[in-house]
């Protein structure tokens, strides 16, 4: 994978900066942080040296945040195959985010169990959670972008996880606009004036 995931949906410094994520513990280390969920942005410069921001939903499973790190599970909406296609994907993996190089906004505690259909969904699993998070993203495809997959004012990291973080029943933060509700387009207008750019 190369430094960005699409104009605006860069991949994350900690990632470039190689820092080794542990595997989960074997049990809960904090019980006050279990389900603690933050959502994650993280910012830096495209190839042409355009501002770039990407925006996830990261969950604390077992309560392992401290002042330094927060860690958990990560859920991204980004561009798998960055620079043959602009087909978004779905990714979850484990995240350890140092808040000097992501801002992370803490939203509140999920519920430790969520509906999914008739289904329970246990979240302090995070297979389970991961599954849930997928079923979500394709309910998110197919029902709120209409069936639409390719990356625009419709379909990007920040509408997903809005759509994300609200149906984990939290609030989303009063003070992030999504681009494309203030200005609805903006994110196409974008996206065809970087492709006029030579090189």
């Amino acid at each position: 994978m190369g430094s960005s995931y699409f104009k605006g949906c860069i991949f994350p410094e900690e990632i470039k900066m190689n820092i080794k994520v542990q595997p989960f513990p074997k049990n809960v280390v904090n019980q006050e942080l279990v389900l603690d969920t933050y959502l994650g942005i993280s910012t830096g410069k495209d190839s042409s040296g355009t501002s770039t921001r990407h925006y996830f939903v990261l969950v604390d499973i077992y309560g392992e945040s401290n002042d330094e790190i927060v860690l958990g599970m990560e859920f991204h909406l980004n561009l798998p195959n960055y620079g043959t296609s602009l087909e978004v994907g779905f990714s979850s993996f484990r995240g350890c985010r140092s808040p000097i190089h992501t801002k992370l906004i803490r939203l509140g505690k999920i519920p430790s169990v969520i509906l999914e259909g008739s289904q329970q969904v246990d979240c302090t699993e995070p297979s389970l959670l991961c599954s849930g998070a997928l079923v979500r993203y394709n309910f998110f495809i197919k029902n709120i972008c209409k069936g639409e997959r390719v990356w625009g004012s419709e379909v990007n990291c920040q509408k997903y996880a809005r759509f994300l973080v609200q149906d984990l029943q939290l609030e989303w933060p009063e003070n992030i606009s999504v681009a494309s509700d203030v200005y609805p387009g903006i994110v196409d207008i974008f996206e065809d004036f970087q492709e006029t750019i030579p090189g």
